[in-house]
């Protein structure tokens, strides 16, 4: 059907749930899998959702309860109405430990992609020991473009390109819109090295079309802040588990970054997934699957 998502994933049965934040903007967050199990609090990339997760959350929900949230001015979270919004990755993080709170939740495990990385990491800033374990996938600590599009595009190329594009909304909700409905932008992106043949084209099809829905402008301005945060002094810091989780042929984060923070955590390990893209949790969910079957604990609490 034109104009609705090629397949409804996001529907899948999460209790959707929202909390009001002291700044007054709601937030969305949705919840899945063992009531009784540890809690693992998944942070999304940018412009991604909780359905990006979704071939872990299947694949632990029998033991794991997940919690989500839609960053505030994305999807079902409220827009902040401020002419210069604060889209900082702090406040992204106090958003996150307000969920926490909310539900009650002293200790759980972390699991973070992209953007989700530098949101995980300033929330250990605030809250060292609730962390029983970290996993980062395919992202920065901080200085998210700092060297532009590693050895393709310099730093002050990429921002002037966003800025650009962010006057061109409606034209990039309809390009993002007809990705989701057609094969050949996948194609021509596959192409060019940033997805793997491997590339699971339906969950590529949804985040399309969900990104159709962003307000763009304003997750352009998102992207900007990335370039602003730093927590590469609180890496020393980490006292838990931590797994990397690393694709070697990504062209937005080079897998020299897993290497340069796995220096500097304490209980850091690197698992690498051989060829595969900054999306590779589409393209290698098993390898996932694999190493987080290893490295989470074997709750002691079943379903009954």
């Amino acid at each position: 059907m034109s104009g609705s998502a090629p397949l409804s994933i996001a529907s899948m049965s999460f209790e959707k749930k929202q909390v009001m934040t002291d700044d007054q903007i709601p937030l969305t967050y949705y919840v899945r899998g063992n009531p009784l199990g540890p809690t693992v609090l998944i942070c999304n990339g940018w412009g991604a959702r909780h359905t990006y997760f979704l071939p872990i959350i299947t694949h632990f929900e029998d033991r794991f309860r997940f919690i989500a949230w839609d960053y505030r001015g994305q999807y079902n979270s409220g827009r902040p109405q401020e002419k210069e919004p604060d889209l900082s990755i702090l406040r992204h993080a106090r958003d996150g430990m307000m969920i926490l709170e909310t539900e009650g939740v002293e200790h759980c495990h972390g699991i973070a992609w992209s953007m989700g990385c530098q949101v995980i990491l300033e929330m250990i800033k605030k809250l060292p020991f609730s962390f029983e374990s970290l996993s980062l996938h395919n992202g920065y600590s901080g200085k998210t473009i700092k060297k532009g599009i590693p050895n393709l595009v310099p730093l002050q190329v990429v921002i002037q390109a966003l800025k650009a594009v962010a006057t061109q909304g409606s034209l990039l909700k309809e390009i993002a819109k007809s990705a989701s409905q057609q094969n050949w932008v996948i194609e021509a992106l596959t192409q060019v090295g940033l997805f793997h043949p491997k590339l699971d084209r339906t969950h590529m099809k949804n985040m399309f079309y969900d990104i159709s829905r962003l307000d763009l402008a304003l997750s352009i301005e998102q992207l900007l802040e990335l370039q602003k945060h730093q927590a590469c002094q609180v890496l020393p810091k980490i006292t838990c588990p931590t797994l990397l989780l690393y694709a070697n042929k990504d062209l937005l984060v080079p897998f020299s970054e897993a290497e340069r923070m796995a220096e500097k955590i304490n209980k850091a390990e690197i698992h690498s997934i051989e060829g595969g893209s900054h999306y590779a949790l589409w393209e290698f969910p098993e390898q996932f699957q694999h190493a987080l079957e290893h490295f989470w604990p074997k709750p002691t609490i079943r379903p009954s």
